[in-house]
């Protein structure tokens, strides 16, 4: 079942909204540090925030360009190339923030308090789950690369 092109847009910005709170949040604009108490970086909520922007627009361009098509990877041979270049790029930068993130509850300084059905395992089991994932996003950010740029070389 495939949502319309206007709910998907809808979602889209609404994602782009949340993303932006993160960011103004992050840079103070709410009388606030950007902090909880906990002992995250301000950083990480540009971070967050910036993944989520990226996220919804990239939803919306998806949307705009391919409203018979959401399902499909890439954007129409329509679509200008410059388009195509910033949403590939887009995903790119979203993957790496994703990987920011966990590189950073695996590696990062300071306590982690892990919640769910596995967090009897532990702080050291929570960051080891979190590193390996780091380490497969990583290796996912390298490969992307190597299509992107063959990708773009191919639109010349």
């Amino acid at each position: 079942m495939q949502s319309s092109p206007k709910l998907t847009i809808f979602y889209g910005l609404l994602a782009a909204g949340v993303g932006l709170f993160y960011l103004l949040y992050a840079a103070g604009l709410f009388g606030a540090t950007g902090r909880h108490g906990n002992d995250e970086p301000n950083w990480l909520g540009f971070v967050f925030g910036a993944t989520f922007v990226l996220g919804g627009i990239a939803v919306v361009i998806k949307a705009v360009t391919a409203p018979g098509n959401l399902q499909a990877y890439e954007l129409p041979a329509t679509t200008p190339r410059w388009l195509r270049s910033v949403y590939q790029l887009m995903a790119l930068a979203i993957v790496g923030l994703l990987g920011v993130i966990a590189s950073w509850v695996a590696f990062g300084p300071g306590e982690r308090h892990f919640t769910g059905s596995g967090s009897f395992l532990g702080e050291t089991a929570g960051r080891t789950m979190f590193g390996l994932g780091a380490v497969v996003i990583w290796v996912v950010i390298i490969a992307m690369l190597i299509a992107t740029v063959r990708r773009l070389r191919a639109l010349k």
